[in-house]
């Protein structure tokens, strides 16, 4: 069995819409990192902001419904200073410094334990158990964790049939050599394909009716796109001729079957428009596919 057919056949295993056997991404590690990141950002302003702080602590005393405020800088006086109304800022000011000083203890504990949390966690280590197994012995089994260069090969690869393009349809050819069918879907593919962003065109989905019925209809989206980073799956549709009020009645028609199936604009759903008087700008296409696709 070669390779490329063992890549196929994983794929029709982790599939289209179950993969319950893979474990998702792990992005714990980076999560980690950014939180260290900011806690250490935080750390460096908090101790800036205690060497400016007032000497001294607050005391805080109530009598019947009046709030004191008592200024403390030093033991033999442990009641401190009153504090009048017109030094509100001081009390606020020491009031500041006191949260600082806790919360710059309980910072120096997070980073601690975090840094040593990235010492001693390897999620990769999952990964390597089948990606170290002789190719004879992976053809054998069903991993719980790929590679993204495994995972993303697979659904590169898998093999479907899209729409049919007639020979009276005008033909556009991407970078890959696909047939597509217009200008715009020529520069989506190409914007994806420049971003090595994985792509199927007009690939078929099945998708449940609107308004109750639960009978399933097949749609081929513009593109079915991959995310390789979260293995998260996006519709990218893209809708021309908006300015002709039955084709957008029709295109908005399908944005609400979407929204039905759980196919929401910035979850799972990209969504572009364009006119025949303000054509598909290209910038736009590229800022949409690094926002949710990379």
């Amino acid at each position: 069995m070669s390779r490329k057919s063992t890549i196929i056949i994983k794929e029709k295993k982790i599939g289209l819409s179950e993969r319950s056997n893979l474990l998702a991404p792990d992005t714990i590690l980076d999560q980690v990192k950014q939180r260290i990141s900011e806690l250490q950002n935080l750390l460096i302003q908090k101790k800036t902001a205690l060497k400016a702080a007032p000497e001294g602590t607050l005391r805080i005393a109530q009598s019947g419904n009046r709030i004191q405020y008592y200024h403390k800088t030093s033991e033999n006086n442990p009641q401190g200073k009153y504090l009048p109304r017109n030094q509100d800022a001081l009390a606020a000011a020491l009031a500041q410094k006191d949260y600082d000083q806790r919360l710059v203890k309980e910072i120096e504990d997070e980073i601690s334990a975090l840094e040593k949390l990235t010492k001693n966690y390897n999620p990769s280590k999952i990964v390597e158990i089948f990606e170290d197994m002789h190719i004879n012995r992976q053809h054998l089994i069903n991993p719980s964790n790929v590679s993204d260069d495994a995972f993303e090969k697979a659904w590169s690869t898998y093999t479907y049939e899209g729409l049919p393009i007639d020979d009276n349809t005008p033909v556009f050819y991407t970078q890959k050599g696909e047939k597509v069918r217009s200008q715009a879907h020529q520069l989506i593919a190409n914007t994806l394909n420049q971003l090595e962003i994985p792509y199927r065109y007009e690939y078929p989905l099945m998708i449940n009716g609107s308004k109750g019925f639960s009978k399933g209809f097949l749609v081929h989206p513009t593109f079915y796109c991959l995310n390789v980073r979260t293995r998260k799956e996006f519709i990218w549709e893209h809708f021309n001729h908006m300015e002709d009020s039955f084709q957008a009645r029709e295109k908005i028609g399908r944005i609400s079957q979407y929204q039905s199936n759980g196919y929401f604009q910035g979850e799972k759903l990209i969504i572009t428009f364009e006119t025949d008087e303000t054509p598909l700008d290209e910038k736009q296409v590229t800022l949409l596919a690094k926002r949710y696709l990379k």
